[in-house]
């Protein structure tokens, strides 16, 4: 294991994140290297491979142009439009059907559907696990990806390692969505509101009560205690991504006020 400890060094072997990268791109020039603590354990996403390849990791280097980030793990972000799934990625689905006594297939925006197993929930079993049905909206994390060496169909599952919460609890951090509405982002806004709680999301929360699922496949679910909380929700996402936070506050307030003055002119049309 090297020594390097010092910025310096990190700055030698690693490249900076945010810095811009195109295809060939070094991002970590020795694999062996000591890393800073926020990369530890080492996990890698879309838009960086390994030379020479992922069993004896020598080099990382990028496959696409963007900008480079390492959180939720190291990855290239770009504007692709095509979301191709990573093992450990969180999204949000639409079951399409049953395969077989086993599997749901599961819509993610990927080129192929997912597959999740009936029994990948908190604490089901045969006898008791969620019985889901086409157009059924689940929340779930990558399992299984296809890999140059072994092929093997996307799967996902609803159960978070090291929690016990059942999903007959209703507190399972995945499992089936009800009601709400769905709608999309860009995969990159999508990566960077779950990197970090973006200011429009920040202003929502102090006005309003309703849930929010993000997934990195672009898909966001929202439901709020209203239908007009609701709407207001997925307005103020869809106009107020990247907001600054003066602009989130902005933006917030004067969907509040024009659906509280649409509220007032209803009252007195009755």
């Amino acid at each position: 294991m090297s020594e390097r400890t010092d910025s310096g060094s990190f700055s030698r072997v690693l490249r900076p994140e945010s810095s811009l990268v195109l295809p060939g791109d070094t991002v970590l020039a020795d694999a062996r290297a000591q890393l800073p603590a926020n990369l530890v354990p080492l996990r890698v996403g879309p838009g960086i491979t390994a030379l020479p390849d992922w069993n004896r990791p020598s080099q990382l280097i990028a496959t696409r142009a963007g900008r480079l980030r390492y959180a939720p793990r190291m990855h290239v972000e770009s504007n692709q439009r095509r979301y191709i799934p990573y093992v450990n990625d969180v999204v949000v689905g639409v079951v399409v059907d049953r395969v077989g006594g086993d599997h749901y297939r599961v819509a993610i925006g990927a080129a192929t559907p997912a597959l999740l197993p009936l029994l990948a929930f908190e604490g089901a079993t045969k006898r008791n696990r969620p019985h889901l049905a086409p157009g059924h909206v689940v929340y779930a994390r990558v399992t299984q990806v296809p890999t140059p060496q072994r092929f093997a169909e996307t799967e996902l599952s609803c159960q978070a390692p090291g929690s016990a919460k059942s999903w007959t609890s209703g507190e399972a951090i995945f499992g089936r969505l009800a009601g709400g509405t769905l709608f999309r982002i860009s995969l990159a806004a999508a990566r960077q509101m779950i990197r970090q709680d973006a200011p429009v999301l920040q202003q929502l929360g102090k006005q309003l009560v309703f849930e929010l699922a993000i997934g990195m496949n672009g898909i966001v679910w929202v439901k709020g205690r209203t239908t007009r909380t609701t709407i207001l929700v997925r307005h103020a996402i869809q106009h107020g991504i990247r907001s600054s936070p003066t602009e989130a506050r902005r933006l917030v307030r004067q969907l509040i006020e024009a659906v509280s003055q649409a509220d007032t002119e209803s009252m007195q049309t009755l």
